[in-house]
């Protein structure tokens, strides 16, 4: 017996609009469980904070080596004012000073 398949059907799955990107992550969103979800965004939130960290030497060293002309914009400086406090107020202080004297030596002029 044949059956009828609706527009916009596939492999008996409904899709409003079938082979868009869209609707298959939608249908994939609706069918991962919470608990599955919760460690993935911790562990790029965390990811995200590493990398925002780790960011600040390389940008220190390249304004303190001259490889970019003047001082660091205010933009730039009011995105890492949050890294500079952890940098003076907590034990990631000494690291962070690590890292960007690391950076430093790494980006020195000749």
């Amino acid at each position: 017996m044949a059956t009828h398949r609706r527009s916009g059907e596939r492999n008996g799955v409904f899709t409003p609009l079938a082979g868009s990107g869209w609707a298959c992550k939608l249908a994939f969103m609706s069918t991962s469980s919470p608990r599955r979800r919760g460690p993935r965004i911790l562990t790029t939130l965390l990811l995200l904070l590493v990398v925002y960290l780790l960011s600040l030497g390389p940008i220190h060293a390249l304004y303190s080596s001259r490889r970019l002309p003047g001082t660091m914009p205010a933009v730039l400086a009011a995105f890492y004012k949050p890294a500079d406090w952890l940098n003076a107020n907590t034990p990631l202080g000494r690291p962070m000073a690590v890292h960007d004297d690391w950076w430093k030596g790494v980006l020195k002029r000749p």
